[in-house]
């Protein structure tokens, strides 16, 4: 997904994912690991059915893990 937006591994990013509350809380257990490995500087759960943020992000891509389904967006920091 990087690299579709013309992104390094290098580059820090804010991290932001669209899922249901089941999927957050499992997420929110693995925060700091989480942002460790996709070097971001900000991680955000938004409700998967938001509008508010779409101009916001160009892209999303989807994510699944185990039943669950969610989008993630991110932005060069």
């Amino acid at each position: 997904f990087r690299k579709e937006l013309g992104l390094q591994k290098v580059n820090r990013i804010e991290l932001f994912i669209f899922c249901d509350r089941k999927l957050r809380e499992m997420l929110e257990k693995w925060r700091e690991l989480l942002m460790e490995r996709t070097n971001s500087v900000n991680l955000e759960f938004f409700p998967e059915n938001v509008t508010t943020h779409k101009e916001r992000f160009k892209k999303k891509t989807s994510f699944k893990i185990k039943d669950k389904r969610g989008k993630i967006a991110i932005l060069k920091k």
